[in-house]
């Protein structure tokens, strides 16, 4: 299995929490769908928030000043139960 182009930003986000993309705004829905699916793959980091009791949530938001800026934001909610 190969290598996704999105994984190091998602495991950026892992990280730090928020990362910046700067591409052609045509391809950021791509890469909103991408960094998506990468979440819902990663069955080890959705165990480790379910321990927690929270869901990941993830953020998209387009720079006002830049539109070619794409900004993800990974945050845990609370509240959530996992069935």
């Amino acid at each position: 299995m190969t290598v996704s182009i999105y994984q190091p930003v998602w495991d950026g986000l892992k990280k730090y929490g928020q990362m910046e993309v700067i591409s052609d705004p045509r391809h950021h829905k791509r890469i909103k769908k991408a960094i998506i699916k990468r979440k819902d793959l990663d069955l080890v980091y959705k165990l480790q928030v379910a321990e927690e009791n929270k869901k990941a949530v993830l953020e998209f938001w387009i720079d006002d000043k830049d539109p070619r800026k794409l900004h993800i934001k990974l945050t845990k909610a609370t509240g959530w139960r996992n069935l």
